[in-house]
């Protein structure tokens, strides 16, 4: 083994050693508060181990063609994996909207049947674990709305502000907060009901253009049945190389600019 890939495989494990070692601070403090997300590494970092990597990989995979198509592979792993994290999102959105109007709903039943607005929010609390902080602040005789308006950041949990305001309405001036729930309940049965006829009408779309992107490997399994061999024209030469970069950049390209305008459509 010679000396400059010794050197360069050496960089890389610094630069892991670095990465384990000094994660981003804001992510080292929303973990210990239990608020964290996936990790976020500094770029610079990133690009501290990335480079020494592909130095490495060069020499021995025989050319920038090889190298291309690896980049290119780990580029569509990444945005494929970034979609489907964006795609579990707009579901976990979705979801958190249907169990913010079911509560709601729950709330103004218990409320109706003559049940305190504290033990209310408690018997809630069973069955939704969303609003179990709000319980356990009623509960201490604390600032309720408060904490009710802290879900409002959740994805899908938007409509919790207006529970928080009936909340402190009632609180305040002694509106009936069965009333009012009632009134943020069907407010949010509509919002739910036009946010799934939105998705039924902008689906088709996501799903055409996630079609049109893969339709590229389609024609290759066709050039190597017709007796050429694609694959090897764009994983070995430098301008098959090159389409390959071009045209997988053009089909992400396409299936984000759809991603992007339904997601405008769905939040309206």
């Amino acid at each position: 083994m010679s000396l400059l890939p010794l050197t360069t495989w050496a960089a890389v494990a610094a630069g892991c050693a670095v990465l384990l070692r000094w994660p981003d601070p804001d992510w080292a403090a929303a973990h210990r508060l239990d608020l964290a997300g996936p990790a976020r590494w500094p770029r610079l970092l990133l690009i501290l181990v990335a480079v020494p990597a592909v130095a490495a990989v060069l020499p021995s995979v025989g050319g920038v063609a090889p190298v291309l198509v690896l980049v290119t592979g780990a580029a569509v792993a990444a945005f494929v994996g970034r979609e489907v994290r964006r795609a579990t999102r707009r579901d976990a959105a979705r979801a958190a909207l249907q169990e913010v109007t079911a509560l709601v709903d729950l709330l103004a039943a218990e409320l109706r049947a003559g049940t305190l607005p504290e033990q209310a929010l408690a018997t809630a609390a069973v069955d939704h674990e969303l609003v179990a902080p709000a319980a356990r602040v009623a509960r201490l005789g604390g600032d309720v709305a408060a904490a009710l308006r802290l879900l409002v950041d959740r994805p899908g949990c938007q409509g919790m502000a207006a529970v928080a305001g009936a909340w402190r309405l009632s609180e305040t001036c002694g509106a009936p907060l069965a009333d009012v729930l009632d009134q943020v309940g069907r407010g949010l049965r509509f919002e739910s009901e036009l946010a799934d006829e939105i998705r039924s009408t902008v689906e088709p779309a996501r799903a055409t253009g996630r079609l049109l992107a893969v339709l590229p490997l389609l024609g290759l399994l066709l050039g190597a049945g017709l007796g050429a061999d694609p694959v090897e024209v764009l994983t070995t030469t430098l301008p098959g190389a090159a389409c390959l970069v071009l045209g997988t950049v053009l089909a992400c390209t396409g299936v984000r600019w759809i991603e992007t305008t339904a997601d405008r459509a769905e939040r309206g």
